[in-house]
């Protein structure tokens, strides 16, 4: 998200929502089964930047609906416009067209205290000058609680987040993943209806990415707070999400399950997004013209078969427990192979066949 929020947007959004009384419970519950009905619903939401005659639209006509206790991840690049539709639902902009609900009540024109919202920003936002235990406290200190109910639920969030031993440290002591935990224990405080995560683990280290990428998920499981992910990171959409919105020009080009972003893309930009080999081609009884298939579904051999292409290995990557492949075809294209079973001693300049089964090709629908 951009840099410029200012600390008295995040505020509007951390902290101030004006939430019903909570009654005695203090403590997260862990989530039952999950359900169907939709907590979050865009509709027809466009958002331009810049005067008329040079406006950038930085939303066209997004329509999306997000489950009651659902992970779901908005992922794309730089510039699709996934940043801007978070911003709409914290209430930190608004639409310039469109609805969008929260529990079927337009909020579009509510402020962030006024919406069941929090965020946790890229950079934490952790007030420098209070302990753990105070930035925890903040949220339900600005919705009016005080004494035991907001030291019962502090404790709580510190257990949950599994930092209950350092709630008298500052930010300044603790590590990145340890001022992360801080920031979403804060945010879950106020038991908001949705949690909006703007690439919240895009400052760790890979090793600790991918444990944080646990903690979220368990989170989400045990507080059943409906999550909102923006990143552009695949293997965190993939890793965590229940379903995703693939973005990009300020469009959602398609939604599913990681399963199905992945192994059955629709678009052509979706699959290079996501990492298959587009290329051109039919498949019988469908209308594509162009054709997907993931790298690791491409067999690779050093003889010739009837139904194989001819190519040459261009650069072999070795990545542990898979080596790459980088292979350009005699019939032009050229295709990533990621495999733990490539032949034996390759090397750049080989000749090589590449077979492609047909039930791993895709038919793309769409440019």
């Amino acid at each position: 998200m951009d840099e410029d929020v200012t600390q008295a947007s995040r505020d509007g959004v951390e902290g101030r929502y004006d939430a019903p009384a909570h009654g005695d419970t203090v403590a997260p519950t862990r989530a039952g089964p999950r359900l169907m009905t939709d907590l979050v619903d865009v509709q027809g939401v466009t958002k331009s930047f810049g005067m008329a005659a040079t406006a950038v639209r930085a939303l066209d006509d997004v329509s999306v609906s997000i489950g009651t206790n659902e992970f779901f991840t908005l992922l794309g690049p730089s510039g699709c416009g996934k940043t801007t539709l978070l911003r709409l639902l914290a209430g930190l902009d608004h639409p310039g067209t469109g609805a969008i609900r929260l529990e079927g009540r337009d909020v579009a024109s509510d402020p962030p205290n006024k919406r069941p919202v929090n965020i946790v920003f890229q950079s934490y936002a952790l007030f420098p000058h209070m302990s753990v235990a105070q930035n925890v406290a903040f949220g339900l200190e600005r919705q009016g609680l005080r004494g035991a109910m907001v030291a019962a639920r502090v404790t709580a969030m510190l257990q949950l987040v599994r930092l209950e031993g350092l709630a008298a440290r500052h930010p300044g002591q603790l590590s990145g993943g340890q001022q992360q935990r801080v920031a979403l224990a804060r945010a879950l405080a106020p038991q908001p209806k949705l949690l909006l995560l703007d690439e919240p683990l895009s400052a760790l280290d890979r090793a600790l990415r991918r444990d944080m990428q646990v903690e979220l998920k368990r989170l989400q499981r045990e507080t059943g707070i409906t999550f909102l992910l923006v990143t552009h990171d695949q293997e965190e959409a993939l890793s965590m999400s229940d379903r995703i919105a693939v973005m990009d020009g300020g469009k959602i080009l398609q939604v599913g399950t990681p399963g199905v972003i992945f192994e059955r893309p629709t678009s052509r930009f979706v699959a290079a997004f996501m990492g298959s080999n587009v290329l051109p081609g039919s498949l019988v009884g469908h209308p594509a013209s162009y054709v997907a298939m993931r790298p690791e579904r491409v067999v690779v051999a050093t003889a010739a078969t009837a139904d194989a292409i001819a190519g040459r290995v261009t650069e072999i990557t070795y990545l542990g427990a898979r080596t790459a492949c980088g292979i350009a075809l005699d019939a032009g294209p050229m295709i990533k192979v990621e495999r733990a079973d490539l032949p034996a001693g390759l090397v750049a300049g080989q000749a090589v066949f590449c077979r492609f089964p047909p039930e791993a090709l895709v038919g793309l629908e769409t440019p």
